[in-house]
């Protein structure tokens, strides 16, 4: 299996690493964070936390205190650390939407220096950083009352009154190279907290907000889903796919952490895994029903095309081959397919279903070429064209020109989310490594797009070869 974003492996130097469970789903539309009011003010303290992005294209705070903020750059995709007067802007890009981040932000005395992934990327900047004491102030995916996060947040540790490096909270992969979690062991001090989301059964400041640092230092969640489903398995130990918004062609509406799609009109993406051997099991919740009878959104797989000369990034293939896809024609049952080397689709008049309600599932065979279109689990077709050369084949999906109100949105669950953004009971299947969270059954060999289920590499440190 390929990931455009970093993978996670799971063992350090013959041992299990330590392993986050959850991170905590933020949606910018639902103006969604953590807040609480410190008990004393600081202007000497870490923060380490792991983030994935979701949505790029908008200022997002990661962590504020009061005005001062932690925060992606819209245009630029840097990270900002604002001390309340002077924007210090990191000279590298973040703009990965398909990988976890590990940021460090070292306030000494007031003065901050940050790492992301063990890289320096601030160096003593600003002044006058701290932790204020102001009701509410103490913000996890905002600023004041703005620029909320959008994406996934894991493993918050704040440890009041001590500078830790960034080892304190992570390590190296003796096999890989990779910068993975590690358990913090240290004390954290008086307004310091453990956020780590293992707790959804509610979503409550002593649930969702549970600080676990021994501390009791919980913060009020603000505009979470009510059922707890923001609460997901895709973490810095174990990173699935999502939709990709920065491999599409004419960006869809993207939330719902790249996870919803909204099938914006002659819109396409694609996920942020590819394969090129195993099986696979993914599925696709369909939110809306289609108002005409005109052609929509149509799911399946497709492979880059080749690049041309000039192209910044690879090329989405949504010409008449390469693909293979799914999608209703009207709404009295008609459904239209096209195998992966066909060049037009076939319709039949009577046996789908691409509704509100409706469950797709897709059982992806790369080792034997076929895969299986499932809609609330019954087969309604299956392609046996899909290549077996190598080719990297990426779950898809995308609109046709038939006007926006015509479109179906939809929750992909590549595992991390049996409720489908809570629209559905989680149903607690997962596939045979025990991995998932999937409505209906996974079937025999079957797995999750996650870095869980990579094969082991190759190539032992290949930043020694590279």
């Amino acid at each position: 299996m390929t990931s455009i974003g970093s993978p996670s492996p799971f063992f350090f130097g013959g041992k299990k690493a330590h392993e986050v469970e959850r991170s905590l789903r933020f949606s910018y539309g639902d103006s969604a964070n953590l807040t609480r009011t410190s008990s004393s003010a600081s202007t000497t303290f870490t923060y380490s936390a792991w983030v994935k992005r979701a949505r790029i294209g908008e200022y997002q705070s990661i962590f504020s205190m009061g005005v001062q903020a932690f925060t992606f750059h819209t245009n630029y995709h840097t990270l900002i650390l604002y001390d309340g007067s002077t924007l210090h802007q990191s000279a590298r890009v973040f703009r990965d939407p398909s990988a976890w981040y590990h940021i460090v932000v070292q306030i000494n005395s007031g003065v901050a220096t940050s790492y992301v992934n063990n890289v320096l990327v601030h160096n003593a900047v600003g002044s006058g950083f701290t932790l204020t004491t102001g009701t509410n102030e103490t913000r996890v995916g905002s600023q004041v009352n703005t620029y909320y996060f959008n994406g996934y947040q894991a493993e918050i540790n704040f440890v009041d009154g001590s500078v830790l490096a960034p080892s304190s909270f992570a390590e190296t992969d003796a096999i890989t190279g990779q910068w993975n979690p590690k358990k913090y062991v240290g004390s954290y001090g008086t307004n310091g907290f453990y956020l780590n989301f293992s707790d959804n059964s509610g979503t409550t400041a002593t649930t969702l907000g549970k600080d676990s640092s021994g501390n009791g230092n919980n913060f009020t969640p603000n505009n979470f889903g009510a059922t707890a489903h923001d609460q997901v398995k895709d973490t810095p130990t174990n990173n699935f796919a999502t939709w990709n918004p920065i491999s599409t062609r004419s960006l869809p509406t993207l939330s719902e952490g790249n996870l919803k799609n909204a099938s914006d009109n002659n819109s396409a993406c694609n996920s942020t895994f590819g394969v090129t051997s195993g099986k696979w099991y993914w599925e696709i919740h369909i939110l809306t029903d289609i108002s005409t009878t005109s052609y929509i959104a149509a799911t399946g797989v497709t492979a880059y095309q080749t690049e041309l000369e000039g192209d910044s990034v690879p090329r989405l293939n949504y010409d008449t081959s390469k693909r293979s896809w799914y999608r209703a024609v009207n709404t009295s049952g008609a459904y239209s397919y096209k195998n992966y080397t066909d060049t037009n689709g076939t319709d039949v008049n009577s046996g789908g279903t691409f509704y509100g309600g409706t469950v797709i599932s897709f059982r992806l065979d790369m080792d034997n070429g076929t895969l299986k279109y499932y809609t609330n689990n019954t087969l309604v077709h299956t392609d046996s064209t899909i290549p077996t050369d190598g080719t990297v084949i990426f779950p898809m999906q995308n609109a046709t020109n038939s006007g926006t109100s015509r479109h179906n949105s939809s929750i992909i669950n590549f595992g991390q989310d049996g409720t489908f953004a809570g629209n559905k009971t989680a149903q607690g299947n997962a596939d045979e490594n025990g991995i998932g969270n999937f409505f209906y059954a996974v079937p025999s060999g079957h797995k999750a797009m996650c870095s869980a289920n990579l094969p082991d590499p190759t190539i032992k440190l290949p930043n020694k070869h590279f």
